[in-house]
């Protein structure tokens, strides 16, 4: 069974509220928020400051985003809990399945801001998602 968008960004909110930090609606700037990029969607401003960070792992150090470092943190399928969509971005077998994939990012966009502006912990500016990135990328390079 396919979720909601609604109950998508629900599951996001609940969990962070559960094993996020404290604040982490303060983290997010709306007005750079891009649910489709890997260092300005909710878990790459909550985990990695809107940035790539340098992190160490089995004694090897390597740059990585917050999205990332969110899903290990929170042990979470992102795109049951709204932080991505359901399809892999960087796989579109054709131009069709990457419309739908660019409206469902609209739409996660869209439901994100909503429900973090209702709050007023974040700024209402807002930037219309750039729906061409590839999450894999540790540098957050759109193309």
């Amino acid at each position: 069974m396919t979720l909601s968008i609604e109950q998508r960004v629900q599951n996001g909110i609940d969990l962070l509220d559960q094993l996020g930090p404290k604040d982490w609606r303060q983290k997010v700037i709306l007005k750079d928020f891009n649910i489709a990029h890997g260092c300005k969607c909710v878990l790459g401003f909550v985990f990695g400051n809107g940035e790539e960070i340098e992190t160490e792992f089995d004694g090897l150090k390597r740059r990585r985003n917050g999205f990332g470092i969110g899903q290990d943190v929170l042990g979470c399928y992102p795109d049951d809990n709204g932080f991505d969509a359901y399809g892999p971005a960087d796989l579109m077998p054709n131009d069709e399945y990457r419309r739908l994939i660019d409206i469902e990012y609209a739409e996660l966009q869209a439901e994100w801001v909503r429900r973090l502006s209702e709050t007023g912990d974040a700024p209402v500016a807002v930037a219309q998602p750039s729906c061409r990135v590839r999450r894999s990328k540790p540098n957050c390079v759109t193309i």
